[in-house]
């Protein structure tokens, strides 16, 4: 971190503070936002009946992300009229599990991430014995496995794209119990173990965790695990 960015992180409190006590108020004391803008649906689309499962806005305010068989991002500023598209892509994903969005390592990029559960039936198949004419039932156990891609866009580039940087297949997500993504890494706790996968590298690290822990925190040399009562490094 360098001392720019050491200096706005520690003064962000204050400012916000301040940018908040000089906002103007409603006579129930609810801040009036600064600005206010309705996008329609039939803005993002050309087909009028597209819908869209997710839709994120990307802190700050500007650059909107859609996702349904697609991924895109959009110019919603003020500065124009109607959002600007900026780039999209086509995904194999068609109704996602998790998602992330988190900037690039150099501040430029907007990084998405994305999984899916898949149901695979590669696991054990059990035959049950009933008292009927019929003779056996069998019961499929099915394990749900996930797909994870990344992907990255500089929305100030000259041609921007949406491109993906990184694909990872055969977890079981419901052993996932979160998700962490910062810099060049996406952290998850599957079971007891903490896994590291730094993607660009295509490099892990592991190691086992006896706590319980509800969330981490990746920052450049250490890694902040939390659960509700108490904070770890």
């Amino acid at each position: 971190m360098s001392l720019a960015d050491l200096e706005d992180a520690v003064t962000a409190p204050a400012r916000w503070l301040s940018f908040v006590s000089n906002s103007q108020r409603t006579l129930d004391n609810v801040l009036i936002p600064s600005q206010t803008r309705i996008l329609q649906l039939s803005e993002l689309a050309k087909d009028p009946d597209r819908t869209f499962p997710s839709l994120y806005l990307v802190p700050g305010g500007r650059f909107l992300i859609t996702f349904a068989n697609t991924i895109a991002l959009f110019d919603v500023s003020c500065d124009y009229v109607s959002p600007r598209f900026i780039a999209e892509t086509m995904t194999p994903f068609s109704h996602r599990e998790t998602l992330l969005v988190h900037s690039s390592t150099d501040g430029e990029g907007i990084r998405i991430f994305e999984s899916e559960s898949l149901c695979s039936n590669s696991g054990f198949t059990y035959g049950c014995v009933f008292s009927h004419t019929y003779g056996f039932y069998y019961i499929n156990m099915m394990r749900r496995l996930a797909s994870f891609s990344i992907y990255e866009v500089f929305p100030n580039h000259q041609n921007p794209g949406i491109n993906k940087i990184a694909s990872l297949d055969g977890i079981l997500e419901p052993d996932v119990h979160f998700w962490s993504l910062s810099f060049d890494r996406l952290i998850f706790l599957e079971g007891s173990i903490l896994k590291i996968w730094d993607y660009k590298a295509d490099t892990w690290a592991h190691w086992k965790i006896n706590q319980s822990f509800e969330q981490v925190f990746s920052l450049s040399s250490l890694f902040l695990h939390f659960n509700r009562r108490l904070g770890h490094l």
